[in-house]
């Protein structure tokens, strides 16, 4: 009988784990995103938790992009589409949050991750936010420009801005 009882404890613990994390959200998220909703003043822990769920979204969906950019598995790259934005459900909220801070109120790490992840076409950036675009720190973003064969002729670019519309 006791080891029944500890079995149904078990399972118990396991049913809640898995449906807290079934749709990707946690309370943490769900409480930050109030508290954006809220305009509350948010915490340096705050802004660098939104980085790193934006940015893993942005990584994650990176594959499916691709996939549509190719036109490789179009059929697949939409339902992962579909299927991550159910697994990260307060990304808008934590982009457009993101976005919409001045770049004073991140801190030296968070503008590292930023930098990470503005390669990324799901990533957004600061308003006012500079990625650099040329030199060695700043490998695999530079893209192949394109040449005259093609008609287009383009110099070189050594930052982006990112600018608020």
């Amino acid at each position: 009988m006791k080891k029944f009882g500890i079995l149904c404890v078990m399972a118990l613990f396991a049913a809640i784990a898995f449906s807290s994390c079934q749709d990707g959200s946690s309370d943490q998220d769900k409480a930050l995103a109030q508290k954006i909703e809220n305009n509350e003043e948010l915490s340096s822990s705050d802004y660098s938790h939104m980085i790193e769920y934006v940015g893993a979204y942005a990584e994650d969906a990176q594959k499916y992009l691709d996939m549509q950019i190719n036109g490789d598995n179009l059929a697949e790259a939409k339902e992962g589409l579909a299927k991550l934005a159910t697994d990260y459900p307060y990304v808008g909220v934590y982009r457009a949050c993101i976005a919409a801070t001045p770049l004073n109120k991140f801190s030296t790490d968070d503008l590292e991750k930023i930098a990470k992840y503005a390669g990324l076409i799901e990533f957004t950036a600061p308003a006012g936010y500079t990625l650099p675009t040329a030199g060695p720190d700043a490998a695999g973003l530079e893209e192949a420009i394109p040449d005259s064969a093609n008609g287009v002729i383009a110099g070189a670019v050594d930052t982006v801005q990112v600018k608020d519309f």
